[in-house]
């Protein structure tokens, strides 16, 4: 018990916190967790992700018991969607190897959203699933292309800027390897004890 009208430190936390960001937040996290979980579907036991996510929802029910009535939950729905969706990188370009930077960096978001979309579509059973899950796969088969596109494209504006400041991407790899190879032998010969006869 406390002064504060003899509400515990759980109360007084989830009074303070029973607004319209903080709860946003937390349905984010909880959405975030069931998303980590279908990610692990193939590679791991979703159990984790599933509890996590769990105890992110029991939170926003505490939490409702306390909220006012301008905290809406559809409004909770797409500030955490907003909150998770990713902001593409396309503002104030700048040169070319930003350009191509940032035009790659966009490529990967949109395959990532597409194959979210693919997955999601994917695990409807309802008459029209079938043919949106097609759509879908299609849209998202599409992105991962624009990926080698943009990545192609990164490599020969790098190639070019390389060429005109008289460097090759051989020659630096080269470099790269030769100081590798040296330190490696220079490694080997510190680590070697002398011979006692």
């Amino acid at each position: 018990m406390s002064d504060d009208g003899g509400d515990s430190w759980k109360v007084r936390f989830l009074k303070a916190n029973a607004n319209k960001d903080y709860m946003a937040g937390v349905l984010a996290d909880c959405i975030r967790n069931c998303m980590r979980g279908v990610g692990t579907a193939f590679s791991g036991d979703p159990a984790s992700a599933a509890n996590r996510a769990s105890e992110d929802f029991a939170k926003l029910i505490e939490l409702m018991k306390y909220a006012g009535d301008d905290v809406r939950l559809r409004q909770l729905f797409v500030d955490a969607i907003s909150e998770i969706r990713p902001i593409r990188p396309d503002g104030d370009i700048g040169n070319d190897e930003t350009f191509a930077r940032r035009s790659f960096e966009s490529s990967k978001l949109s395959a990532a959203m597409s194959g979210i979309q693919f997955i999601v579509e994917r695990s409807c059973r309802d008459n029209a699933a079938k043919g949106r899950a097609s759509r879908r796969e299609s849209d998202f088969l599409d992105s991962l292309r624009e990926i080698d596109e943009d990545r192609e494209e990164m490599i020969r504006d790098r190639e070019k800027r390389q060429a005109s400041q008289g460097t090759s991407p051989s020659s630096d790899v080269d470099r790269a390897l030769e100081a590798k190879v040296l330190a490696s032998v220079m490694r080997s010969m510190r680590s070697r004890k002398p011979n006692s006869q």
